[in-house]
This record gives structure tokens, C-alpha cells and sequence, in this order.
């Protein structure tokens, strides 16, 4: 879904901090925004990777 509205490349952006996310909001095109709750049993390792790097 969110793939469809972002054109591509894309990249993301995650923080802690809801003022810096706003700060982008207001500077960048095509920002999408959500929320998730980690580490869990979906994401047990939040800053891992999922491409691996050459």
C-alpha cells in the first residue's frame, strides 16, 4: 500500500522523536507516517537490516 503512493527509490526514515518527523513532514513530498511497537514477535530486531550491504 504504502509502496504505491511513494515514488521509487524511496527511503526510510524512523525516530523517537515526533517534532523531527514533523519537521520533515513540513520540508519533504510523499511522507507517510505510522507507529509500531518493537522489539516484538513481527520485529524482534527493529534496526536490522533487510538488504544486506555490498
Amino acid at each position: 500500500q504504502v509502496k504505491q503512493k511513494c515514488p521509487q527509490p524511496s527511503v526510510a526514515i524512523i525516530s523517537t522523536n515526533p517534532q523531527f518527523i514533523t519537521w520533515l513532514k513540513l520540508r519533504l513530498e510523499f511522507v507517510e507516517t505510522g507507529e509500531f511497537q518493537s522489539p516484538s514477535d513481527a520485529i524482534p530486531d527493529p534496526l536490522a537490516s533487510l538488504a544486506s550491504v555490498s
